[in-house]
């Protein structure tokens, strides 16, 4: 079978989007956010059919790194695993869990993924933050006395300079908090400050460029000011698969309690009715994990690595 990959651009969008909307997943990974925005996703290409969508990293640099196929339905996906082993790949990433079990009847090894699996959780939960286990949450949200304006993000040069400066104003305080770990030879994992730096610049380019083409992107960002300036910025979008994705969150923590505020404001705003609302990954930083599991996810979308490893089989 012969597949001819095309470098992926924005025509592909609102297809991959159609399969989204009638594909069984509860993950982001096919969000343009993630295939758009991000720096590292611009050497990416696909195959588009009408039963699925074939879509590989490092297309120019040679050696690809193929996603799991996306299917509208569940009875195309071994065709589609078909198709890409035809093109020689026995790797297949970011796999989730109804597949990965099909792939293992398959003669696939499984490797789980915990740094790049997403939580999710019930929109009732982060909207109402009912119950004991939300009582923190609850405090500082209450105690949040500033005098504030919420709205969603204007266009304007003001407006994307501020978030600017708050997203690097949450670098630094990264970059000294680490410091300090390392200067006091304190306990704990420790994120190298160069790793630090370029995935703080990474974030600035992937929000630049979705602030430039709001509207492709599909997000509503939303801004929180306090005496005119942008104290609070999230970013997010509900997905045709009636997911609430959370893509970005960032305060200022000068202001004691900014997070839980702006996390709830958003919540309520954009995310009622959704299935599930997903925070995305922890990338393996403890911080980053102890912050997503404060909020009781409900479940993860797990993803895995799948691998051929015996002989080939017995798809049909």
């Amino acid at each position: 079978m012969s597949i001819k990959f095309s470098k992926l651009d924005k025509s592909n969008a609102k297809i991959i989007y159609d399969f989204l909307e009638n594909g069984p997943s509860d993950d982001t990974i096919f969000s343009r956010a993630t295939l758009y925005a991000w720096p590292e996703n611009h050497d990416v290409c696909a195959y588009i059919d009408k039963d699925y969508v074939l879509i590989a990293y490092r297309c120019e640099a040679g050696r690809r790194i193929f996603m799991s196929p996306l299917v509208k339905k569940e009875e195309n996906f071994l065709k589609a695993v078909e198709a890409l082993e035809s093109h020689g790949t026995r790797v297949i990433s970011q796999v989730n869990s109804w597949q990965a079990e099909l792939l293992k009847d398959e003669g696939f090894e499984l490797r789980y993924w915990p740094d790049r699996s997403e939580y999710l959780y019930l929109p009732e939960d982060l909207i109402e933050l009912k119950g004991k286990k939300y009582h923190a949450k609850r405090n500082f949200i209450n105690g949040f006395k500033y005098p504030y304006t919420y709205r969603e993000y204007n266009g304007s040069e003001k407006d994307r300079q501020g978030i600017f400066d708050l997203f690097k104003l949450n670098m630094e305080v990264r970059y000294e908090n680490e410091k300090e770990i390392k200067e006091e030879h304190l306990p704990g994992h420790h994120e190298t400050l160069d790793y630090i730096r370029s995935t703080s610049e990474t974030e600035i380019i992937a929000i630049g460029r979705i602030l430039d083409d709001y509207s492709f992107f599909n997000v509503k960002a939303d801004v929180l000011e306090i005496e005119g300036k942008i104290v609070g910025f999230t970013a997010g979008e509900v997905l045709p698969n009636g997911i609430g994705g959370l893509y970005f969150e960032k305060g200022d923590i000068n202001y004691r309690g900014i997070y839980p505020f702006i996390d709830n404001l958003y919540c309520k705003t954009h995310f009622q009715g959704v299935r599930y609302i997903n925070k995305q990954e922890d990338m393996g930083i403890p911080g980053l994990k102890q912050s997503k599991e404060s909020y009781y996810p409900i479940q993860m979308a797990k993803l895995y690595s799948a691998r051929r490893v015996a002989e080939q089989p017995k798809i049909k």
